[in-house]
């Protein structure tokens, strides 16, 4: 499986001279090698400065909360003295801003997992006219408006299953399951995850199609050239928090098919037997460990079912799909 194509990459991997003590990863040592990278050689030739800065700041949170179902206005407001200031603290290899959000970040992502808990806990009304907005609403006022807002989340994704016949209890369990592992996701953020989030805040900043590779994703890519491994054959591209099918990169047996399924969302991977890969908000890294060894969970699968979902109309679909061996 190939990710959206980036046209700027960076990567830190320590030499075969390093010590094991110096090849442990270092963010304030990552930081720094990744801004000089930037201002030395990105196309843009731009310098990091305070413009920069602001839109860094923002782009963090927007990486980690796309949806605008975690944070609130007021903690934008509480952090908003680092913002022009992260470019020195970037150049000097400083990493506590991102660690205070990250402490934030946690907290919120646990909030929302018991609301979530709750609201799936609760017996659904579907008749009454309510509406969820699919745009960007903005980062809510306060807790009341947040929990408003996974209300109508939880509502309806167990609508949207329930229109396509899925059981009712059978979602609940599935939702139930998401929200745990995404709670978990952010309990179990290492520093090495939290600078890979915060560096691809930045390359967008300078350019929406560069990116930040992480030693751990640079290894897997290494990997794959002399290890057996599988594609899916297609682009996939994160837009908040979701993964959309970019384009197709193989033939497959339906050409028209292929067309109609770019711009899907891709929500879950599972296998004929149930194994199931959910991928909302599931980190690019996971993905691409997830979906490219044979001692995966998809196992040596020669064909898996993708769980689409149309972005706009919310139309879902099951489709097989074959992976191809490399």
């Amino acid at each position: 499986m190939t990710l959206a194509a980036a046209s700027y990459v960076l990567a830190q991997l320590p030499t075969a001279q390093t010590s094991a003590a110096e090849a442990s990863f270092s963010p304030a040592a990552t930081i720094k090698c990744a801004v000089e990278t930037l201002e030395e050689a990105h196309i843009s030739r731009q310098p990091l400065n305070d413009e920069l800065s602001s839109k860094w700041f923002q782009a963090y949170f927007d990486w980690l909360d796309p949806r605008r179902m975690y944070f609130l206005q007021a903690d934008l407001a509480e952090f908003r003295h680092f913002e022009k200031s992260l470019d020195d603290a970037a150049k000097q290899g400083r990493f506590e801003f991102p660690k205070l959000v990250r402490q934030r970040y946690r907290r919120r992502v646990k909030q929302a997992a018991t609301w979530a808990e709750e609201f799936l806990a609760r017996e659904q009304e579907f008749t009454n006219h309510e509406e969820l907005p699919l745009g960007d609403p903005g980062f809510a006022t306060d807790d009341n408006q947040l929990r408003e807002r996974w209300r109508l989340r939880i509502k309806g994704e167990l609508l949207i299953e329930k229109l396509h016949g899925v059981p009712l209890q059978e979602v609940t369990d599935r939702l139930r399951s998401r929200y745990r592992r995404i709670a978990q996701q952010a309990k179990d953020m290492t520093d090495e995850r939290l600078c890979n989030i915060y560096l691809n805040a930045l390359t967008a900043s300078y350019d929406p199609r560069s990116s930040y590779l992480s030693p751990d994703t640079v290894r897997m890519f290494s990997e794959s050239v002399s290890r057996y491994h599988y594609s899916l054959g297609m682009t996939l591209e994160r837009r908040r928090g979701r993964y959309l099918i970019g384009s197709i990169l193989v033939p497959v047996s339906n050409p028209l098919l292929m067309k109609q399924i770019v711009g899907w969302e891709l929500t879950a991977i599972r296998t004929a037997d149930g194994e199931t890969i959910d991928l909302v908000e599931l980190p690019s890294d996971d993905l691409i460990g997830m979906t490219l060894w044979a001692d995966g969970p998809l196992g040596g699968n020669a064909v898996v079912i993708l769980e689409l979902l149309h972005p706009v109309t919310l139309e879902r679909q099951s489709l097989v799909w074959p992976r191809f061996e490399s």
